[in-house]
């Protein structure tokens, strides 16, 4: 079978999708709602458009979870779109490497990296000499002012009496901090509410962070602001920060670490699954 016609049996395939979708009387947001699958990634399934879709393990994961939710047998979407994958491959190319080049071209770059290197683990040495230096003669010029401060003054040196060495001492012109009264109304100490007040008290902000093990797509909405899709590679990570809430659609679900407020979320699922979180 040519590609052009494994292409246009696909088409047909998820082009049903469709047909049994508007059958049952739902709309794309409808069934959004009821497998958190994105509205955009239904729609670029049912056109066909796969070039918009996220990797090829998750669009699988997709293309079952969207077949199910209509009770469609999705096992010849997914034999399609695999053949359709196959076809679609890109030619290996030929890795070109330094021993393509002559031998004397190869010595010139190997000397000129060596070179580089040499230049650039100098300048970081002299680098921290300077800023050691620098560091060395504020230190001294600090302790001997204020030593010269001392005896111009007639007192003993703070700690030479006391016994209690190394003792941090405030500049003369340090002024004391200012003493606080509490200026709210005696009543405002005992809220006429406390449940309520509690639960202001514990709203955001919120932290959380993820962190990949393995290739991993992400569909992340933070408050109310617009959702953003993005694929992790491993090693990666994400510090997030969210007023009220955050929402994630996870492609691999055993891919990543999820910390919410620093703790470790676990058990979030198998290789390959893809799981729907609303934090908190």
């Amino acid at each position: 079978m040519s590609a052009e016609l494994v292409h246009e049996e696909l088409k047909t395939f998820v082009s049903d999708l469709k047909a049994a979708r508007e059958a049952k009387g739902l709309s794309l947001k409808n069934v959004h709602e009821k497998t958190r699958i994105s509205v955009t990634i239904l729609d670029a399934l049912e056109k066909g458009e796969f070039h918009l879709l996220p990797p090829d393990v998750y669009t699988r994961n997709f293309i079952r979870n969207y077949a199910e939710f209509l009770e469609v047998d999705s096992k010849p979407i997914l034999d399609s779109f695999k053949d359709e994958k196959e076809y679609a491959a890109p030619p290996v190319l030929q890795k070109e490497t330094m021993e393509t080049l002559p031998s004397s071209e190869r010595h010139h770059w190997k000397h000129l990296v060596l070179g580089v290197s040499v230049f650039f683990f100098i300048g970081v040495l002299v680098w921290l000499l300077v800023s050691y230096a620098d560091k060395s003669i504020l230190l001294k010029s600090s302790g001997s002012g204020e030593r010269e401060r001392t005896a111009s003054s007639g007192e003993a040196p703070v700690g030479a009496n006391s016994g209690i060495k190394d003792v941090a001492t405030l500049p003369s012109s340090t002024k004391p901090l200012p003493e606080t009264t509490n200026t709210f109304p005696p009543q405002a100490a005992e809220p006429d509410h406390p449940q309520a007040s509690s639960s202001h008290e514990a709203a955001g902000p919120y932290t959380l962070i993820i962190e990949a093990k393995e290739k991993t797509w992400l569909r992340i909405r933070t408050d109310d602001e617009e959702a953003t899709e993005r694929t992790m590679k491993p090693g990666e990570r994400l510090d997030l920060s969210a007023r009220e809430r955050f929402t994630l659609d996870i492609g691999n679900a055993a891919g990543v670490r999820v910390l919410f407020q620093d703790r470790l979320l676990e058990n979030l699922g198998e290789e390959g699954q893809v799981v729907h979180l609303s934090l908190p």
